[in-house]
């Protein structure tokens, strides 16, 4: 039997204590770092009644089958149930019950659906959920049809008040725009927001977002040479990766203008998505509803 000093002894203990903390740390960095946490202001009142988090969320081709799947739907419900609005894209059930299932484990939030769109036999809804106790749907917009078929899937216009408040805090657009046309429908988007007016209705918008998957990267979006939104806020950076694949594209997006980004607290990209669930990550914006901020 080999025995030991005490000298010895305490100098295991000390390596293997050091040992520990090396690996929880490593471990801790690890994990949080899939949070995909990327604030550029003070982030601190993420949460609070003092702010709302608005996200966009791209779930592949959710319909029927990915409704019937009960981990799928607790995990994206549990990821939802972190933020105060989320767009929801790519929905593509034709009776509505894929969504309405995924609202049946949200009983803290509202659900609503646009038109269902697109020019060919794959026709797909934007989706709308909002916490009740933060936020309330005062205008909600639908674009589809558009006379001018600009889109594959027209933009959707909501505006946004706190749920004890009388007055608009946003207006916000999302878009998911067709990926061999993303350019074009993301210019066509501008002159849209820039008109102020669409098929008898006019508006005068003051916060505005837009968000959604415009695929405004890689091969479908020339990052280099933008022509688009050049006075607006991209919070998205275009090194950033939004795709939970191999790919490295900053696919989904958010653009501010300067009155909204005058309420811009900080922002994200979810990274606790599975492959499984979608082939984009949750994007969101903490967005201050404190006056005079």
């Amino acid at each position: 039997m080999i025995r030991m000093s005490n000298r010895n002894m305490l100098i295991l203990v000390i390596t293997l204590f050091l040992a520990f903390v090396l690996i929880y740390s490593v471990c801790y960095i690890r994990n949080n770092s899939n949070t995909g946490i990327s604030a550029i202001k003070n982030n601190a009142d993420k949460g609070s009644n003092k702010s709302i988090t608005i996200a966009a969320w791209n779930l592949q081709a959710f319909g029927e089958s990915k409704a019937k799947n009960s981990s799928l739907l607790i995990g994206y419900s549990s990821i939802i149930k972190k933020y105060d609005i989320v767009f929801v894209q790519e929905i593509r059930d034709e009776n509505g019950s894929a969504f309405a299932n995924l609202c049946s484990l949200l009983s803290e939030y509202d659900c609503i659906t646009s038109s269902r769109a697109g020019r060919t036999s794959i026709k797909e809804e934007y989706g709308v959920i909002v916490k009740k106790d933060k936020v309330s749907i005062v205008q909600f917009i639908d674009f589809n049809p558009d006379p001018l078929n600009r889109w594959e899937r027209p933009p959707l216009l909501v505006e946004i008040k706190g749920s004890h408040s009388n007055s608009s805090i946003v207006w916000i657009y999302v878009l998911h725009a067709k990926p061999s046309d993303a350019a074009n429908e993301v210019k066509k988007l501008e002159e849209l927001v820039r008109s102020n007016n669409y098929n008898g209705l006019s508006w005068n918008l003051s916060n505005l977002i837009i968000l959604g998957d415009l695929n405004a990267d890689c091969s479908f979006f020339d990052t280099n040479n933008k022509t688009v939104f050049l006075d607006w806020k991209w919070i998205i950076k275009d090194d950033e990766d939004t795709t939970t694949g191999k790919s490295n594209c900053a696919y989904d997006r958010i653009l501010m203008n300067e009155p909204a980004y005058s309420k811009y607290l900080g922002y994200g990209i979810d990274k606790n998505v599975t492959i499984e669930m979608s082939d984009h990550y949750l994007i969101w914006v903490n967005y201050s509803i404190t006056e005079g901020y």
